[in-house]
């Protein structure tokens, strides 16, 4: 053993006396291979799809690559328009419609009308037998009392109080969605429906006029997609299915930047009068520019506070210059590696830098602060980097192969999010410590040579620094004094803190983790134009192989809807709902035969009131014939057809819930995410399914690695430290850190969630390194040095706690709310850990008569 520690400062005597010769030299190879990280850097690209942070195999991914393969997006590509005249939208709906068809390759269709006369005027075939045949009642009764009505003697027979007659029902209210009817469909039995009348005087009361968004519109625009909204703006919308889905972001990028040249001469052509541009999940890369300027402002704030924090602690320009140009060479190193293994940044380690700056400042504070404790007792530059990397290499090195043995827990994850997020935050911890140990000196030496320059000269690092690296307010005289009654603070905050335990929670919903410039100003009102019902939630896609699945899949859908009635069915569209099955079609034209020769009899000319329109309505419904899937509009046989052509084997089911809730999402993934019908199982996807998946993998993955990062650390320090003493100390100080973190959380409310978990392995890892550092320090100066333990290695452990804070914090100021997470938790956790480590392990040290 002592030969292997000669043999190693042997070697760091030999570097820094080549270091101080030849500085240019180590500092021009870090920067060739800086500038070649450049390349794959510049490849780098911003991914915030939630989709790619998921195992490509996973059954949701899985479906969703064979939804795009078969079907294209489930979701449509959507430009909405908004003027005041609903004749110049439909002439660019149209004109729209025309370029897209004309010279979009990728799009399968486009849609700016919903004709629905079709299913108006088929309404009678769309119900079963019984209800046909309730109507053919209604009519053989009104048939009765108008041959009746001349005849007083079988009036008196008929009834036993004259003028008492009984309502007449037609359908129940319920009926459509009871029938799963489709909505357009749905609307023709409109006038056949009564509201029920209440007891309740209040509700007696005028009701409110439904607002249309069609009145007023010219009978040519009532098909069109346009509506005018309560606010008086009119309204329109382009619907397109486009072969690629919105979670491909190169895709988007290039449908973006050809939607805006398509409209440009358009919004010349009538200037402030249009407001036109694409809404919906295309217009995903608001998000992607907005987490790109995340990640922007996040580093640039976290490097201020970094800046402040190395001058408070350092009093020096010169200081804060070498450390920023050691740690940017590092962050170089790690993008490189970054943009070579992946090839781009997700929503976790695109504020990879930001928090690199904070952690791998770490090691560099350790080196120079003591390098200059050194320089300051007299030693030469030279004589003070030797013995700081000879004394400094057994902690340093400890602390960050147990930060790092933290992170690469994470590869133990199945959720990419943190799988990627470790190998980067690794490999940047890795380089940290390689480059403030070899780097920082050299650029130490060179700054010192610099200083005969006049211009160089402010920025050369003084030698007779401060006695202490604290600032004046935060120095204490006597250690002693204040170490026990902080000891019996920090463990009654702890026992305070473990109160609130239990009311730590979890943070479920993604609409409370998205980015609030998301919606940016955009006032265009689309659910107007589409007044489509089917919007309750993000529909699951169901394929099937055999169009026989597909009607078992109705029937099963409908017994759910009718039968047992599930809360979480809203509907549901298949080619049976536009298109009933030919033999119950040849069933329903006979009893729609029958009804069509009642209603021709004479005797239903002198029917009145509600009857007579009951009448009317129907002599205008029974003239139809058995159809087929080519007979309905195009638009509506596209929503069920696939790119090849065919249909029958897709469908559409939609949830009552709230589609951004994973844990509502996973309920119905539980329910709806899973049928084996004639013999195969039918392949379903949603977007929610991913919300379900992120947060289930995520809190599996967390269980998982709480348990491995303990077990990782403790087997770490038993195998570096080999001392039980050592090994209970870091773990109590941990135990301690973890569970005022978690208090702090239940007491203010923050909650835990899918993003900043990252977080935790890092505060563990942060904390740990805190605690050896201290642990080897105390070993090094015994409880009679005290103060130079807290004035020399305590405030290093504080200055590299507080950067890493920094790096986190700038997190705080971003407009994506699940980052901004991740910066409360960072502060949080860093706080609580600092606290518990400074004061526990020198007095846990002193009590267990550590040596």
């Amino acid at each position: 053993m002592k030969k292997s520690s000669q043999k190693l400062n042997s070697f760091f005597e030999r570097y820094v006396a080549f270091a101080e010769k030849s500085p240019l030299t180590i500092i021009l190879i870090a920067l060739v291979v800086a500038g070649l990280a450049i390349i794959p850097i510049s490849k780098i690209r911003l991914d915030a799809a939630l989709d790619k942070l998921l195992p490509q195999d996973t059954p949701t991914i899985k479906a969703m690559k064979e939804t795009n393969k078969r079907f294209g997006s489930a979701d449509l590509f959507m430009i909405a328009i908004q003027m005041d005249d609903p004749i110049e939208i439909a002439k660019v709906q149209d004109e729209i419609k025309q370029e897209m068809e004309k010279n979009w390759e990728d799009v399968l269709y486009v849609q700016v009308n919903r004709d629905n006369s079709f299913f108006v005027k088929h309404a009678l075939l769309y119900l079963p037998v019984p209800h046909l045949e309730h109507i053919v009642d209604n009519l053989t009764d009104i048939q009765m009392e108008l041959g009746v009505e001349n005849t007083p003697f079988m009036t008196d027979l008929l009834e036993d109080e004259p003028g008492m007659k009984e309502e007449r029902k037609w359908f129940d209210a319920s009926l459509p969605q009871e029938l799963g009817l489709p909505d357009e469909a749905a609307e023709a039995f409109a006038s056949f429906f009564k509201p029920k009348k209440s007891e309740d005087a209040e509700t007696n009361a005028p009701e409110k006029k439904k607002f249309n968004p069609k009145a007023g519109l010219p009978d040519s625009m009532q098909n069109r997609l346009i509506g005018r909204h309560k606010d008086g703006t009119v309204n329109g919308v382009v619907q397109a299915a486009l072969k690629y889905p919105s979670s491909n972001t190169d895709y988007v990028k290039e449908v973006i930047a050809r939607t805006n040249k398509m409209l440009a001469p358009i919004k010349a052509r009538y200037g402030d009068k249009i407001d036109v541009g694409v809404e919906g999940s295309y217009n995903q890369l608001q998000d992607v520019a907005s987490l790109a300027m995340n990640g922007v402002v996040a580093t640039i704030i976290s490097l201020v506070l970094i800046v402040a924090v190395i001058i408070i602690f350092f009093r020096s320009i010169g200081a804060v210059l070498v450390i920023l140009l050691q740690v940017t060479i590092t962050c170089c190193y790690t993008l490189g590696v970054a943009g070579m293994v992946y090839g781009r940044l997700n929503l976790y380690t695109v504020f990879v830098i930001a928090i690199l700056l904070g952690m791998g400042i770490d090691y560099s504070i350790h080196v120079m602060g003591h390098a200059q404790k050194a320089a300051r007792k007299g030693s030469s530059w030279k004589d003070a980097f030797t013995h700081t990397l000879q004394v400094l290499f057994h902690p340093m090195s400890l602390a960050a192969i147990t930060t790092i043995a933290g992170l690469l827990t994470l590869l133990s994850a199945e959720f990419v999010g943190f799988y990627e997020f470790g190998v980067i935050a690794s490999v940047g911890i890795f380089f940290s410590i390689l480059s403030a140990m070899f780097l920082l000196p050299a650029l130490v030496f060179l700054f010192q040579k610099g200083k005969g320059i006049p211009v160089l000269a402010w920025f050369s690092l003084p030698v007779h620094q401060p006695k202490s690296l604290l600032p004046s307010f935060l120095k204490v005289n006597d250690w002693h004094r204040v170490l026990k009654p902080g000891v019996v603070v920090v463990i009654v905050l702890v026992a305070f803190l473990t109160i609130f335990i239990p009311q730590a929670d979890f943070e479920h919903d993604f609409r409370n983790l998205r980015d609030t410039r998301k919606s940016y100003d955009s006032k265009r009102h689309t659910g107007v134009a589409i007044q489509s019902k089917r919007k309750s939630s993000q529909p699951v896609v169901a394929l099937a192989k055999d169009p026989k699945t597909l009607i078992a899949l109705h029937d099963t859908l409908l017994h759910r809807l009718t039968v047992e009635k599930d809360p979480i069915l809203r509907s549901f569209l298949t080619l049976t709902t536009f298109v009933p099955a030919e033999g119950d079609q040849e069933e329903r034209v006979e009893v729609i035969e029958e009804i069509a020769d009642l209603i021709n009899a004479r005797v239903f000319s002198r029917a009145q009131g509600e009857d007579s329109s009951m009448i009317h309505l129907l002599r205008n419904m029974t003239d139809i014939e058995a159809f087929t899937a080519e007979d309905i509009p195009p638009w509506a046989l596209r929503l069920v057809q696939e790119r090849d052509g065919s249909y029958g084997r897709i469908a559409f089911i939609y949830g009552g819930f709230k589609s951004s809730d994973a844990l509502e999402a996973a309920k119905f993934q539980d329910r709806y995410g899973t049928f084996h019908l004639n013999g195969e199982d039918v392949v379903l996807y949603s977007s929610s399914f991913i919300y379900a998946d992120i947060i289930r993998m995520v809190k599996q993955d967390s269980r998982k690695m709480a348990w491995l990062i303990s077990l990782i650390i403790v087997l770490t320090l038993t195998l570096t430290l080999r001392s039980w003493k050592l090994i209970l100390i870091a773990v109590l100080g941990l135990g301690a850190g973890a569970v005022a973190m978690v208090g702090l959380l239940g007491l203010t409310g923050a909650k835990l969630g899918p993003f900043n978990l990252i977080v935790i392995p890092t505060i563990l890892g942060v904390s740990i390194d805190s605690i050896i550092h201290l642990t080897i320090a105390y070993r090094r100066y015994g409880e009679k040095k005290l103060n130079d333990l807290f004035l020399v290695t305590g405030s290093l452990v504080t200055a590299s706690v507080v950067t890493t804070l920094a790096g986190y914090a700038g997190m705080l100021f971003t407009t994506h709310q699940g980052i901004e997470t991740i910066g409360i938790l960072a502060i949080i956790g860093f706080s609580a850990c600092l606290a518990t480590a400074l004061f526990l392990t020198p007095w846990l040290s002193i009590k267990l008569k550590v040596k």
